[in-house]
């Protein structure tokens, strides 16, 4: 199972990118046949998603007062081949109105199709290496 792990931090993404890498650890440690990569918008812009089985995106927003998408992250996700229908996961750092944030950027995933299984508020790194250890990738029951 191939997993993109997708940031965009406009500038102050130290906080995200910390947390994305937590969250791609996290997930690596699900098994063998797990391959996580982590791409930053910023960097990554022409990059395609069509091959990825999961998507993990997050986001800190331009403005805190009136979280929105970076135009950024919304083109990116246009243009980054066929992603309707996959399975995703949303997060956004913990800080003011990061609900809103998360929520915004959840309606923009839904907008290009994604099927959104979960999204969180993430307050630190070991935070989110928990959760990426605790994502359900597989559309296969867990056996525990």
């Amino acid at each position: 199972m191939r997993v993109a792990v997708v940031f965009y931090g406009s500038g102050r993404s130290d906080q995200l990118k910390d947390l994305a890498r937590a969250l791609a650890r996290g997930i690596e440690r699900q098994g063998v046949q797990v391959q996580v990569d982590l791409l930053d918008v910023a960097v990554d812009r022409e990059k395609k998603l069509t091959l990825y089985d999961y998507l993990v995106v997050g986001m800190v927003s331009e403005t805190l007062f009136r979280p929105k998408v970076p135009g950024a992250l919304k083109e990116f996700l246009a243009r980054a081949g066929q992603i309707a229908g996959k399975r995703a996961f949303a997060f956004v750092p913990k800080r003011m109105f990061a609900a809103k944030a998360l929520l915004k950027l959840m309606a923009a995933m839904e907008h290009e199709g994604l099927y959104l299984k979960n999204s969180a508020v993430i307050s630190s790194p070991a935070e989110a290496e928990y959760l990426g250890e605790h994502l359900h990738l597989s559309t296969r029951p867990r056996e525990e």
